[in-house]
């Protein structure tokens, strides 16, 4: 019986050992970075701008570091909490906000900024954020 309990502590602390080496340590870049987007249209309403805007901002994925993106109109509610007042939301999520930094000056950001985004939009608010990480130390 003695070897039987000797073998179960040796077991439950090769589990543990193994447990505590997968897990990470804290750096403040490792959460995902959330950068949501919402824009008012110049022309309230104006479907063809509406999938213009959608479509160039779905070819980010593209750009290193993006993980993903979603774009798409308002859902119109009388919720007196929700501000369904944009047309669409862009929300891209990045590995990190390294990653973040890199996506707002890539090229390819910046010419979607100054050939739709600006010729399209009237008023735009971003939200970012970070997801599994408390942020920079």
């Amino acid at each position: 019986m003695k070897s039987q309990n000797k073998s179960c502590i040796l077991l439950f602390f090769s589990c543990l050992l193994l447990l505590t080496g997968c897990v990470s340590t804290h750096n403040s870049n490792s959460g995902s970075a959330h950068h949501l987007v919402l824009c008012w249209l110049k022309t309230p309403g104006d479907q063809g701008a509406k999938a213009e805007l959608i479509r160039v901002s779905n070819g980010f994925v593209d750009i290193p570091g993006v993980l993903s993106v979603s774009a798409g109109s308002a859902i119109p509610s009388d919720r007196p909490i929700v501000d369904s007042s944009f047309d669409v939301a862009i929300l891209i999520v990045l590995e990190n906000e390294s990653a973040l930094r890199k996506y707002l000056e890539h090229p390819d950001h910046k010419a979607a900024q100054a050939n739709t985004l600006r010729p399209l939009v009237d008023r735009v608010l971003v939200y970012d954020f970070t997801v599994g990480s408390s942020g920079p130390d």
